[in-house]
């Protein structure tokens, strides 16, 4: 997948440890405005055709969560821990 253009200036150059957010198992990484390693973590998490993957980035850690989410997300709700 490519990495949008709106956040590629906080990317481009950096490399992103990326994780399941539920399990924490590592599951590839983000680099250069080319992401890559979400097979394993659909695989992980059971995704099925039309589930949505939300991506949380941890600029100062260089690293970022994927989970997957309601569409409820995607219509401008914030997520709350």
């Amino acid at each position: 997948m490519g990495v949008p253009g709106n956040i590629r200036r906080y990317v481009l150059d950096r490399v992103f440890a990326a994780f399941d957010r539920g399990s924490q198992a590592a599951c590839g990484k983000l680099q250069a405005g080319a992401s890559y390693g979400y097979s394993t973590f659909f695989r992980l998490a059971g995704a099925d055709p039309g589930d949505v993957l939300l991506a949380e980035f941890d600029l100062g850690a260089n690293r970022v969560e994927l989970s997957l989410v309601d569409e409820v997300v995607l219509e401008g709700e914030t997520l709350v821990e």
